[in-house]
């Protein structure tokens, strides 16, 4: 028989045993899920630093796969055993509702090089930060890069892209983002060159003919046991005649303008040919224009990068009031007057460069009587140019105003 004493120390051995053998899994659970979540602390501290780390603009196109909007941010780690951590909290913000931060800005929709639609994006400038979708942004960030350097593009805690810039350079990035503002380019003239799809694919074919020269001329004394001098002196002259070649139409059509047009702030975008086909972007403004003496080139411009470039325009293919405005604008009402005295002096019966001269006379040189000559003049070889004739109508009223404000 077992004492009274015994069954109570064997009851507290049992209770003792049960707690033990109780207890020692969940120890161990606790034990797994604290390092686990040190681990993925850890990891998503890691993250984090990687996320707000601002990179400067132009660094390259092939972005880390951390910096593309959907594949990592602070937000979208989850670690598994751990779906309640907020990577946010990590850095300094309690989490919960703050995770959720509002960039507020100022909506606005610029003209960006490389197509037609308005990119939206919101501006905020006591922040100097701007934010969009994934493609506006690199699209901007390359682009603003080329005007303004230094500014950097970043990923913000919520995973969006955003460019950011010092105090120093927001008065030029304010310039920028005012010169591309979409509702004011995109009702602008837009001057279009005669041989710019031409040119282009000139360029190409003569880069080609470049390289099949280059490998061309070492092919011919390749292999060859004991090539001669002559056969050495002929390959260098076909590599040599490739190059000089690609290079000559470089010189010439480098400075030819593919299309140009006139932006909010007043200052001229002009798109230009590269040596590989592709095309090269450059802004200056009208009074960084002097004249050029150079072969093939209209004018030279400082840009607003401070480099000085010829530029090869078409006068006579500005066409239209807001093309003969732009053309002033660029080279002067005396050198536009100019190019039309010289068109008709070569071909008198050029209705059509009498017609636009008649434009000129009125809207640029507000000569209304040599205006209405020019159309008249149109009219006695063509009387039914429908043009000319409402021309004359219009032209008629503005002369009955200005002569009831001379009483």
């Amino acid at each position: 028989m077992i004492s009274a004493s015994g069954r109570v120390s064997s009851a507290l051995r049992a209770l003792h045993v049960g707690v033990h053998s109780a207890t020692a899994p969940s120890l161990i659970r606790q034990s797994r899920v604290a390092e686990n979540s040190t681990l993925a602390l850890n990891a998503a501290r890691r993250i984090h630093e990687a996320n707000v780390m601002a990179r400067p603009v132009g660094a390259g196109l092939a972005t880390p796969d951390l910096y593309r909007v959907g594949v990592w941010s602070t937000r979208s780690y989850r670690p598994s055993g751990i779906g309640l951590v907020s990577c946010r909290a990590l850095s300094g913000s309690p989490g919960g509702d703050k995770d959720k931060v509002k960039y507020e800005g100022e909506p606005m929709f610029l003209s960006l090089p490389g197509g037609t639609e308005a990119h939206t994006i919101k501006v905020n400038k006591e922040r100097r930060l701007i934010v969009g979708l994934e493609g506006t942004m690199q699209l901007l960030s390359k682009e603003i890069g080329k005007e303004v350097p230094g500014v950097v593009s970043t990923l913000n805690d919520n995973g969006l892209p955003e460019v950011r810039w010092s105090p120093a350079q927001e008065e030029a990035v304010l310039s920028y983002l005012k010169a591309h503002e979409f509702s004011a380019v995109d009702d602008a003239y837009t001057y279009e060159g005669a041989f710019a799809s031409g040119v282009k694919k000139v360029k190409v074919l003569s880069l080609f003919s470049l390289i099949f020269t280059s490998l061309g001329g070492p092919l011919l004394v390749i292999g060859e046991g004991a090539a001669t001098t002559m056969q050495w002196g002929m390959a260098g002259a076909v590599v040599f005649f490739g190059a000089s070649t690609t290079g000559l139409l470089h010189l010439i059509t480098s400075p030819y303008v593919l299309s140009l047009r006139r932006l909010a702030d007043g200052s001229f975008e002009a798109v230009k040919p590269v040596i590989t086909g592709g095309e090269r972007i450059s802004r200056f403004r009208a009074e960084d224009i002097v004249s050029s003496g150079m072969p093939f080139e209209t004018f030279k411009a400082k840009g607003v990068d401070s480099k000085v470039q010829g530029y090869y325009i078409h006068k006579e293919l500005f066409l239209g009031d807001e093309g003969q405005e732009m053309l002033c604008a660029l080279l002067g009402v005396q050198a536009a007057e100019d190019m039309y005295e010289k068109q008709l002096a070569e071909n008198p019966n050029d209705l059509d460069t009498l017609y636009n001269y008649g434009r000129f006379l009125w809207k640029v040189q507000k000569d209304l009587p040599a205006a209405e000559g020019a159309f008249v003049r149109v009219l006695e070889e063509d009387a039914n140019d429908d043009d000319a004739k409402l021309a004359l109508v219009e032209l008629g009223r503005d002369m009955a105003a200005a002569a009831a404000a001379k009483k």
